[in-house]
C-alpha cells in the first residue's frame, strides 16, 4: 500500500510521513554500529550477524567491552572499546552464583538487572558517546539488555534495531492465556497460575523503574514502551514460541546461527580426529550425552554430583557424557569421574556448534538459555533442561511445551530423577522427532539471511511506516474472568475482615493501641524483619565482620546477601543493618566466647561499670587455674573490689548477678581443672591433619606442656603443620616516647622509666612471613567513643586498655579467641607457641582452630623466635622513625622535640611491623631450631642487612650529638620495656586515664604556600651565588627534604604505586640522613 505511512493533519494539509525512497541505495556504503555489553551471552548473536556482513562487504563497527576485543578481531568487524567491564571477574562471579542459588527467579531477575546490568550502562555511555558523535553510524544493532547503548541512540537520535533473544513482556498487549516474560509458566496454567500471570509483568514493570530513575531515563511500564518506534529482532519462532498477535515493529527471525552449521557431514569431518574418535568408538557404547550449562549459571556440587550418578547407573545402557563448563566451575565436580565422562574447558575456540550437528550425539543438558536451546533444537536434540536464572526457566517451559524435553527443579532434583528423565528422553523417539521439527520451524524462520534483508529494509524505508497508533489489546481479550473473580474474592475478603476487626475493636474485645503499646509493636516488627536488633546472632554478627575483613571489596548490598545463604535465613538483612553491624564491628570481635550462650545470644548488652566487670573476670580466669572457684567466693571478690573501686552499694551480689556473670564471660564450670594424662607425655598428644576436614570440627586439646619438653619434641609436632600455619606471639614494651638522653643516665634509670609512658605490643606472625598479623596494642588511655569503631585493616593495629598498659588474662584470652575466630572463618587450622607468661593462661579456653604449644621456663628464651631478633629488628625501625620525627623537630625550633601523641606512636608501631623485612622473620625461626622445614646455619646477609639497619639509628643518634653516648643495644632491648605481663597478686583498681590530645588526627603534611615559605625563606646560614642567583644553604636543603618527605608519607597511593613510593622514599631518606650527618660533622650541641 504506497498509501500506508501517510497521516493527514486535520487543520489542513497533509504531510507525508512515509520514507522517501532511494533506487540507488547501496548497503555496502552504509555505515553498521553494532553494541553489545562484554557477556558472551549477549554478544554471540550479533557477533554472527556482523561476521556475515563483513563477509558481504558491510562496513560493519561493533562496540563492547574490552573483555571483548578478540570476539570482535575473529569476526573482521572494526572494534569500538566502551572501556573495561566495571564489575571485576570475582565480584560477577559471586553475583551471578547468589543470582544461579537463589530460588525466586523474579528476584534474580531484579539482582540481575541492578547489579549487573544498571553498573554497566553510565561507563558505557560515557566511553562511547565521544567516538559515536563525532561519527555517527546510518543504523545501530543494540543487544537488548544493552542499556547504556539504548540511552545513547536515545540522546543521539540515531536509527537503531534492538536484538531480542525472546518476546518482550509487555502490559496490556499480551493476552493472559500467554505465560508472561520470566514466570516460567506452560501454556498449561493453573488457575493460580494465570492470576500470577497477570500480576508478574506489571510488579516487574513497577520494581524495575527506580534504577531507570537513577540514571535519569524516563520509567517505562513495559519494554515496549522502552522500545517504542524501534524494530525489534526476536531471536525466536512460532513453532517453539507460543503464537500471539504481535506488533509489526517486532520480527521473529529464528536462531542466529552461522549457515555452515547446518552441514551435518562437513560438521562430522570438522572435528578435531580424537573428539570424533572417542565419540564415535568401538566399545559398544550407544552414543554420547552432551552436558553444557552456560558460562553464567554456576552449579552446586551437590547438582553436579546427582547428574554424575543420574548418567552412570551401571544397570542402564551405558553412554559416554561430554560435559563443557568454564575454567572456574571445574571444582563443582567430583573428584572421581566414571571412565565414560570427559571433561572440557568452555572456550570460544571449542567446536560446540559441529558437536551437536554430530550424529551420535543423541541428549543435551542444558541450562536453557535461548541461544544454547535452540542449537540443540536446530540440530534435532532433545534437551533435558536445568534452568538457573531470568529467562531460562521460560525457554525451559516452551520446550517442554513443545514435546522436545523434560526439566528439573534447579532447588531439588535427585539422582534418581536425573537417571529416570534421561532414559525417557532415549528411549521414546517422539521426543527426538518433536525437536527435530522445532528445530525445522527455527531454521524456516530465516536466521541471519532474515536479519539481513531487515537491516537493508531498515535503513532504506525506516520503521514508521511499521509503527501502530497502539500496542493495546483490549480489555476483555487480554484478562480472563476467572482470574478477575478470585482477584474479586480476596478483595472482598479483605473488607469483611477489616469490617470484623473494626466491630471487635468498637466492642472492647481488642484494646486500641496506646503509646506505649505502639512502641513495643514497632519493636517486634522490626525484631521480626531482621532490622536492628534482629533475628542475626551474635556469633553470625561476627561471621559477617570476618567476611567483610576477608573481601573488603564486597558491598553492603552483597553482604546482605551473602549472610541470608549463609546463615539460611528468610530473607535478606537490610542494608542499614549491615551498615550498624560494620560500624560496631569491634563490639563482635571483643565479645567472641566459646560458651553456647555466647553465640546464640542476639544482643550485646553493655555493663554498666565496664572496668570492674573485667578486673572481676580477669581474676576468676587467674585463680581458676590454681584453686577451686565457688560462687560465694566470686561474690566475695566482687564485694571487696568494689569497695576498692568506689562502687560500694552499687551493686548487687545476687544470685542473678552471679548467673549473668558466668554467662556473660562463658565460665561454665569453676571447679579447679583436672590434668589429663596426655599432658604428661608429649608425644601422645592428639595430632590433627591440618589438611583434614577434622581439622575444621575437632576441638583443640589445650593444655601447659611438661617442663621436659624439648624442640625436638616441638619439631616433631610442626611436621603436621604446613609453614603458613605455624604462629608465634610474644610481648613486648614499648617507650614510646622517651628520650634517648634517659639510657645515658645509668643512675637514675629507673626513675625516668617510672615516668615514661609505654605500650605493650604483641605481635604475632608465621613460620614462612606470609602473615604478619596486625600489632595488637595495649594502653592506658581511652580511646575516643568515635575512634573505637575504627577496624583494625583500617587502622593497621588493634588497640584494647587498662591501666597499666599490661596483658591480662583476661585480654590475652580476648585475643586467642578472635584469633581462633579468624582461622574458624578460613577454614584453617594452626599451631600457636606462646611463652610461659602469667597472663597465657588457657586451661579451659576452648578453641576449634588453634592449637597450642607453650613453652616451659626450661627452654629459655632464645626458644621463641621473637627472642631471636623479630623483636629486635621491629623496636630498631620504631626508634628510626621516632628519631627522625626528633630531628625534625630539632630542625624547625621546637622545645621538646621528643615528643609524640600516642596515635602517631601506634601508627608507626604498625608502620614499623610492616617494614621488618621476611628474610628476618624467616631468619629468625632457622634459629629457633624447631620446624622442620628450616635447617642449616642462619643466613648471613640477613644479619648484614639488620647491622646495616643499627648503622642508620647510630647515624640518626650522631645527627642529635648522643653517637657514642647511647648504647644502640640497650635502646633497642631495655630491660625496663620487659615487664608486660599482669602478675598474679597486682591489683588494676585505677580506670585506665582519658587524654583526649593523645587520639587527635595528624597533620604532617605542610601546605604549598608555608613549604615555599620554608624552602625561600633566610635563616642567616650564607649560602653561595652562581650566575647571579642564591644557591640553596644547608638549612634550606634540610627543610625541602623535610617537606617532601612528609608530604609523601601522608599521600594515599595506589596500590601499583606503593612498592614505587617507598623505594623513592628511602632514596630521599639516605640523602636527608647523609646532609643531617654533614651539618652534625659542623655543629656542636649541648646535651
Amino acid at each position: 500500500n504506497p498509501y500506508a505511512g501517510v497521516k493527514y493533519d486535520l487543520s489542513g494539509g497533509d504531510v507525508d510521513r512515509s520514507p522517501a525512497f532511494d533506487p540507488t541505495f547501496d548497503l555496502h556504503r552504509k555505515h553498521i554500529l553494532f553494541i553489545s555489553v562484554g557477556i558472551r551471552g549477549h554478544t554471540t548473536p550479533l557477533l554472527r550477524i556482523a561476521e556475515d556482513m563483513v563477509r558481504r562487504g558491510c562496513n560493519v563497527s561493533f562496540a563492547t567491552h574490552d573483555s571483548g576485543k578478540e570476539w570482535v578481531q575473529r569476526t573482521g568487524a572494526r572494534f569500538v572499546s566502551a572501556g573495561a567491564f566495571p564489575i571485576s571477574a570475582e565480584v560477577l562471579r559471586d553475583k551471578l552464583q547468589a543470582i544461579t542459588r537463589d530460588a525466586s527467579n523474579f528476584r534474580g531477575i531484579l539482582n540481575m538487572f541492578n547489579d549487573i546490568y544498571i553498573p554497566t550502562a553510565q561507563p558505557m555511555f560515557d566511553a562511547l558517546f565521544p567516538v559515536v558523535s563525532l561519527d555517527p553510524p546510518d543504523l545501530v544493532v543494540v543487544d537488548i539488555a544493552t542499556i547504556g547503548g539504548h540511552d545513547l541512540v536515545h540522546k543521539l537520535g540515531l536509527p537503531y534495531l534492538v536484538n531480542s533473544p525472546s518476546i518482550l513482556f509487555d502490559i496490556g498487549g499480551t493476552p493472559s492465556y500467554v505465560p508472561a516474560w520470566g514466570t516460567g509458566f506452560s501454556i498449561h496454567m493453573s488457575l493460580w497460575n494465570r492470576c500470577m500471570n497477570l500480576l508478574f509483568p506489571r510488579l516487574l514493570s513497577v520494581a524495575l523503574t527506580p534504577p531507570f530513575m537513577q540514571l535519569q531515563l524516563t520509567p517505562y511500564r513495559s519494554q515496549h514502551d522502552m522500545f517504542k518506534g524501534a524494530r525489534v529482532l526476536v531471536n525466536t519462532a512460532v513453532g517453539l514460541e507460543y503464537p500471539r498477535p504481535l506488533s509489526p515493529l517486532v520480527e521473529l527471525v529464528g536462531p542466529i546461527i552461522p549457515l555452515d552449521a547446518f552441514n551435518e557431514s562437513a560438521s562430522d569431518a570438522a572435528l578435531p580426529p580424537l573428539v570424533t574418535q572417542w565419540m564415535v568408538g568401538d566399545d559398544g557404547l550407544h552414543g554420547v550425552i552432551y552436558v553444557c550449562l552456560g558460562s553464567l549459571s554456576y552449579i552446586d556440587a551437590w547438582q553436579a554430583q546427582a547428574i554424575v550418578e543420574g548418567l552412570s547407573n551401571p544397570n542402564d545402557p551405558a553412554y559416554r557424557v561430554l560435559w563443557t563448563l568454564p575454567n572456574d566451575q571445574r571444582g563443582a565436580l567430583p573428584q572421581a569421574l566414571p571412565p565414560t565422562f570427559r571433561i572440557k574447558v568452555m572456550s570460544s575456540t571449542f567446536p560446540h556448534l559441529r558437536l551437536l550437528a554430530h550424529s551420535s550425539v543423541k541428549l543435551v543438558i542444558s541450562h536453557c538459555g535461548m541461544v544454547s536451546a535452540q542449537e540443540a533444537l536446530v540440530f534435532g536434540k532433545p534437551i533435558l533442561c536445568l534452568p538457573f536464572l531470568v529467562d531460562q526457566p521460560d525457554v525451559a517451559a516452551r520446550v517442554v511445551d513443545a514435546g522436545a524435553g523434560l526439566v528439573l527443579d534447579k532447588t531439588h532434583f535427585t539422582a534418581e530423577e536425573v537417571r529416570q528423565k534421561a532414559l525417557v528422553l532415549l528411549r521414546n523417539a517422539s521426543y527426538a522427532r518433536n525437536a527435530a521439527r522445532v528445530g525445522a520451524a527455527l531454521r524456516s524462520a530465516g536466521g541471519i539471511e532474515r536479519v539481513t534483508d531487515i537491516i537493508a529494509s531498515t535503513l532504506q524505508f525506516g520503521t514508521h511506516h511499521l509503527t501502530p497508533v497502539d500496542l493495546k489489546l483490549p480489555w476483555h481479550k487480554v484478562v480472563m474472568l476467572d482470574v478477575w473473580a478470585v482477584y474479586a474474592a480476596l478483595f472482598c475478603s479483605s473488607v469483611v475482615f477489616m469490617r470484623i476487626v473494626g466491630i471487635l475493636i468498637m466492642q472492647g474485645f481488642i484494646m486500641p493501641s496506646t503509646p506505649e503499646t505502639a512502641k513495643v509493636k514497632a519493636r517486634r516488627g522490626r525484631a521480626a524483619d531482621g532490622v536492628g536488633k534482629g533475628n542475626l546472632t551474635v556469633e553470625q554478627k561476627r561471621r559477617i565482620c570476618e567476611k567483610h575483613r576477608s573481601t573488603p571489596k564486597i558491598t553492603q548490598k552483597d553482604l546482605c546477601r551473602w549472610a541470608m545463604l549463609e546463615f539460611q535465613l528468610s530473607k535478606a538483612p537490610t542494608q542499614p543493618t549491615m551498615s550498624n553491624i560494620l560500624k560496631h564491628e569491634h563490639l563482635f570481635r571483643e565479645s567472641v566466647g566459646g560458651a553456647a550462650f555466647d553465640l546464640s545470644r542476639k544482643t550485646i548488652r553493655p555493663t554498666k561499670f565496664n572496668h570492674f566487670d573485667q578486673a572481676l573476670a580477669n581474676w576468676v580466669l587467674e585463680r581458676h587455674n590454681k584453686v577451686n572457684l565457688t560462687g560465694d567466693a566470686i561474690k566475695e571478690k566482687g564485694r571487696e573490689l568494689s569497695a576498692q573501686m568506689g562502687l560500694e552499694g552499687k551493686l548487687a551480689f545476687s544470685n542473678g548477678w552471679l548467673s549473668s556473670f558466668k554467662q556473660r564471660h562463658g565460665f561454665k564450670k569453676l571447679g579447679m581443672p583436672k590434668v589429663s594424662s596426655i599432658n604428661n607425655n608429649p608425644m601422645a598428644m592428639n595430632l590433627i591433619d591440618p589438611t583434614s576436614a577434622a581439622a575444621l570440627i575437632t576441638p583443640v586439646m589445650d593444655f601447659k606442656l611438661p617442663d621436659e619438653l624439648t624442640s625436638v619434641h616441638i619439631k616433631e609436632l610442626t611436621q603436621h603443620y604446613a609453614l603458613k600455619d605455624i604462629f608465634t606471639m610474644d610481648e613486648t614494651g614499648l617507650f614510646f616516647r622517651i628520650s634517648p638522653h634517659a639510657f645515658a643516665d645509668h643512675d637514675n634509670l629507673e626513675v625516668h622509666f617510672a615516668q615514661e609512658s609505654k605500650l605493650t605490643v604483641a605481635l604475632t606472625v608465621n613460620a614462612d612471613a606470609s602473615e604478619m598479623l596486625e600489632p595488637f596494642i595495649v594502653g592506658d588511655v581511652y580511646p575516643p567513643k568515635d575512634w573505637r569503631s575504627q577496624s583494625a585493616e583500617k587502622l593497621g593495629f588493634n588497640y584494647v586498655h587498662n591501666a597499666k598498659s599490661k596483658m591480662t588474662v583476661f585480654i590475652f584470652q580476648n585475643w586467642l579467641r578472635d584469633l581462633n575466630a579468624r582461622m574458624q572463618f578460613a577454614q584453617r587450622s594452626i599451631l600457636l607457641l606462646i611463652d610461659n607468661a602469667p597472663s597465657h593462661i588457657v586451661v579451659g579456653l576452648e578453641l576449634s582452630n588453634v592449637r597450642l604449644i607453650v613453652f616451659p621456663p626450661t627452654m629459655g628464651l632464645k626458644a621463641q623466635p621473637m627472642h631471636c631478633g623479630i623483636t629486635t629488628a621491629f623496636k630498631c625501625r620504631y626508634r628510626m622513625k621516632h628519631l627522625a620525627h626528633a630531628i625534625d623537630r630539632n630542625e624547625e625550633g621546637s622545645a621538646d622535640i621528643y615528643s609524640v601523641k600516642q596515635l602517631q606512636a601506634m601508627q608507626w608501631i604498625s608502620e614499623a611491623w610492616r617494614e621488618v623485612p621476611k628474610e628476618v622473620v624467616i631468619n629468625c625461626w632457622r634459629k629457633a631450631n624447631f620446624v622442620a622445614a628450616y635447617h642449616g646455619e642462619p643466613v648471613t646477609n640477613v644479619e648484614v642487612l639488620e647491622k646495616s639497619t643499627e648503622d642508620d639509628l647510630w647515624s640518626m643518634l650522631y645527627c642529635l650529638q648522643l653517637g657514642g653516648v647511647i648504647n644502640i643495644k640497650e635502646l633497642l632491648n631495655s630491660r625496663g620495656e620487659n615487664d608486660v605481663h599482669k602478675q598474679l597478686n597486682e591489683e588494676f583498681f585505677d580506670e585506665p586515664r582519658e587524654a583526649m590530645d593523645e587520639f587527635k588526627a595528624l597533620d604532617n603534611a605542610l601546605s604549598v604556600s608555608q613549604a615555599v615559605a620554608d624552602v625561600t625563606g633566610e635563616d642567616g646560614v650564607g649560602g653561595g651565588h652562581v650566575g647571579g642567583e642564591a644557591l640553596p644553604t644547608l638549612q634550606e636543603h634540610l627543610d625541602a627534604f623535610r617537606t617532601v618527605i612528609r608530604c609523601l608519607e601522608t599521600s594515599a597511593p595506589d596500590p601499583d604505586e606503593a612498592q614505587s613510593l617507598a623505594e623513592v622514599l628511602q632514596f630521599l631518606k639516605k640523602k636527608q640522613l647523609g646532609l643531617r650527618l654533614n651539618r652534625a660533622s659542623t655543629t656542636t650541641f649541648t646535651l
